[in-house]
């Protein structure tokens, strides 16, 4: 795309200094590199401008002054893409903004989930200048019949969120639509905006691809924004300190705290991480402060359009005193009168925090606050090493999704939808994306066979044939296409959170206790190290404890929830097959648990290869229900491999959809197509999505090289209590497992003097 810079970017100065603002540098390189036909990745804080950035850019070239004509019809100028559809409609708000002040004429719409059928009949008649829209949304119009006309006069893509996005299968979707827009409109530039994250490389090539459609591979620059603002991390920190903690033990106990935090300030966020939390503060904030009514709201993805916008507006406008959400709120959206986030329970990571905290001062030059409520005690280190991370510049890592079969084969029927393709052709553009960039042959082929046949197991059923050969293009005759949808994912330690909070451990150890978050909690460090040990980070502490139910071996790894999960069963597998012995295992994101009637033989495991890494993926599978778990997440795949019809608005199922159900594709591949990719698919995921088995051995690599610790205290351990009471609450009991677990804890504090 040849453009000259243009030169009337002293009107954007204008209309800058018209609200008190100056454009950043950063914006202005954006601005440059896009009339000149670059690409790249904006990588800023939240609430620094990214917006601007990549979107003047095409306001300028076409703010050929106030009296410019109307663009032609079907002049789809720029596509937006955002990862939520809350997010949308204040985005294209954002982007109108400046419109009528720079003389351009454009209309801006959105087209997701929530847009209405009397808009979607206008866009398919006339698609505005500007869309805003989202990855399902935009692979919907890459099946229209007209889809290169659609798409001729496009001059920009932007991916907002992109950190968002990728690491995702959703990322890999907008990966093969950008290689499509990139195969209708080859020069035209690619933009994604980013914030907190690590690999910025790897995002890059990610979003633009590691070819071109004419073979040659991509340029692309990274474009960094304005020095990262303030942020203040903080925590409530609770009036008493239990030497023995367990999950959630605080439960609401700090809402007096809460509320208090919220007076000071004129608008809040409180963010929870889960939707069940999000439904409690929300009632017990209204409980303590009644004559908040009207004033405190709830938002989260489940609620309907109207509420949603309902609750951002009063954000906007201030008119709100707190909102209590969930992620739903963790991106994008600017709300400049909020001045206060808390955070209630560990963030689970670093990114994940900054994203919280940019929700605060969400405009240039503010600062952003957060304020971590701990729902149990040991969360207060999680706070103490999240500011280390923070402080140190460790942003997690995302990586990229590499070769979903499932995405693939809905994406081959999507572009069988607009207008066909030549297998070839769509071979190469497909493995210019960097999801697929080492797509094998049989891969390939095996996809084919599974859209136009159903594969070897489902030839005999025409209806799974829904592509076919005409004239050599494969196109789909009778058209459907169901949305695909993902299910949301656990909340796991990130493993660059999980580094700091050895490192804070090891603090301990030595005696320095750095903030208030560490001095608060140092009558738990002295039990924890009279009784047994604080470890360095270079240990792998164990605890061997007796009590009334067995022998308990408690390992303090700190790797985060998943990744202990999958090394206790690992752990109790190894040991199992030098000594008969069964396991009851339970896990949290410090250690795990391994409790058996009979002593297990933990030395002589260790002297043969406990903790190598070596036969990791032949031990995993062995030591887990594989297929059951690899049955659970082939339900995901089928949905979106399209093998199962999730039903049509107003329309019903026919009985053969109502009888095709995931689990049943799944036994039924197993018996008669064993080699079925998606079912390779399912077991691979299992392993690196819901075990993090790439984690896991790098967690193997490092506990393989660290002196282990082996202490017996005499009773249970401030760190190992809630092990046992996690475990505690999975046993059905006639008696309340508070109170149990309650008599418990006065045990022990009285143990501890």
């Amino acid at each position: 795309m040849n453009r000259a810079p243009y030169a009337r970017i002293d009107r954007v100065d204008a209309w800058f200094e018209s609200r008190g603002w100056t454009p950043f540098p950063f914006q202005r390189e954006v601005w440059q590199a896009y009339l000149t036909g670059e690409s790249g990745l904006v990588h800023a804080a939240t609430g620094t401008g990214k917006t601007l950035a990549a979107w003047l850019g095409p306001v300028i070239e076409a703010a050929h002054g106030p009296n410019a004509p109307r663009p032609t019809p079907h002049g789809l100028r720029v596509v937006w893409v955002t990862p939520l559809r809350a997010l949308a409609a204040d985005t294209a708000a954002s982007l109108r903004e400046p419109l009528e002040s720079l003389g351009v004429p454009w209309q801006v719409e959105t087209r997701t989930g929530d847009t209405s059928p009397a808009q979607r009949a206008r866009q398919q008649r006339r698609l505005p200048e500007t869309l805003v829209t989202t990855p399902e949304s935009l692979t919907l119009l890459l099946t229209r019949d007209d889809v290169a006309d659609v798409f001729r006069d496009l001059r920009l893509i932007v991916v907002d969120e992109w950190h968002e996005l990728m690491g995702t299968k959703r990322g890999v979707q907008v990966e093969l639509a950008l290689a499509r827009l990139r195969t209708l409109c080859p020069d035209v530039p690619t933009w994604g905006l980013s914030a907190t994250i690590g690999n910025l490389d790897v995002a890059l090539r990610a979003l633009l691809g590691c070819r071109r459609p004419n073979g040659t591979p991509p340029a692309g620059r990274i474009i960094r924004g304005v020095e990262p603002k303030q942020i203040i991390v903080d925590a409530l920190i609770p009036p008493v300190i239990t030497r023995f903690p367990w999950a959630g033990h605080l439960g609401t106990q700090m809402l007096p705290q809460v509320v208090e935090a919220i007076e000071q300030g004129e608008s809040a966020i409180v963010f929870t991480n889960t939707r069940s939390q999000t439904e409690i503060w929300y009632q017990a904030i209204l409980g303590a402060r009644p004559d908040w009514a009207g004033v405190i709201a709830l938002h989260h993805g489940s609620l309907d359009r109207k509420t949603r916008d309902w609750v951002e507006a009063g954000l906007h406008t201030g008119r709100l005193r707190c909102v209590v959400a969930t992620s739903s709120l963790d991106l994008g959206v600017d709300f400049s009168p909020v001045d206060r986030v808390l955070q209630i329970g560990s963030p689970k990571g670093v990114a994940r925090l900054l994203q919280r905290a940019g929700r605060s001062g969400h405009r240039p030059g503010a600062t952003s606050r957060v304020t971590c409520v701990p729902t149990n005690a040991l969360e207060l280190i999680e706070v103490a090493a999240a500011r280390d991370g923070i402080e140190a510049g460790s942003i997690e890592s995302r990586l990229p999704v590499t070769r979903p079969l499932d995405v693939l084969a809905q994406h081959v029927v999507t572009v069988a939808l607009g207008g066909g393709f030549l297998p070839a052709d769509l071979k190469a553009e497909v493995m210019g994306t960097y999801a697929y960039s080492a797509l094998e042959d049989d891969e390939w082929n095996w996809v084919l066979d599974f859209v136009s046949s159903g594969g070897e197991a489902l030839h005999a059923y025409p209806e799974y044939a829904r592509v076919v050969v005409r004239e050599g293009r494969w196109v789909v005759e009778s058209s459907f296409l169901a949305r695909p949808r993902w299910q949301g994912s656990r909340l796991p330690m990130s493993d660059s959170l999980a580094a700091m909070l050895r490192e804070r451990f090891g603090e301990a150890a030595r005696g320095e206790l750095r903030g208030a978050e560490m001095n608060a909690l140092r009558p738990l460090f002295d039990v924890q190290a009279r009784w047994s040990r604080i470890p360095e980070p270079n240990q792998l502490l164990i605890e061997r404890v007796k009590t009334r139910e067995g022998h308990h071996l408690f390992w303090f790894p700190f790797e985060g929830r998943l990744v202990h999960e999958g090394l206790a069963a690992l752990m109790a597998y190894r040991i199992a097959r030098i000594a008969p012995i069964t396991f009851t295992m339970s896990a949290n994101d410090y250690g795990f648990e391994l409790l058996s009637v009979d002593a297990s033989p933990v030395e002589m495991a260790l002297a043969h290869g406990l903790l190598s890494p070596q036969s990791l993926l032949e031990d995993v599978p062995a030591s887990l229900n594989a297929t059951e778990m690899a049955k659970r997440q082939f339900r995901e795949i089928a949905r979106v491999a399209g093998l199962v019809f999730p039903g049509l608005p107003r329309s019903g199922k026919t009985a053969r959809q109502l009888q095709a159900s995931s689990s049943l594709f799944f036994d039924v591949f197993r018996r008669y197509d064993p080699n079925n990719l998606l079912l390779s698919q399912a077991h691979r995921e299992v392993l690196e999505r819901q075990l993090e088995s790439s984690r896991l051995g790098r967690t193997l690599e490092r506990l393989s090289q660290a002196q282990v610790v082996i202490t017996e205290p005499k009773r249970v351990t401030p760190l190992a209590f809630p092990l046992l009471v996690d475990r505690t609450r999975e046993r059905v009991s006639s008696e309340s497992v508070t109170d149990r677990i309650q008599r418990m804890q006065i045990a022990l504090e009285k143990a501890a003097g």
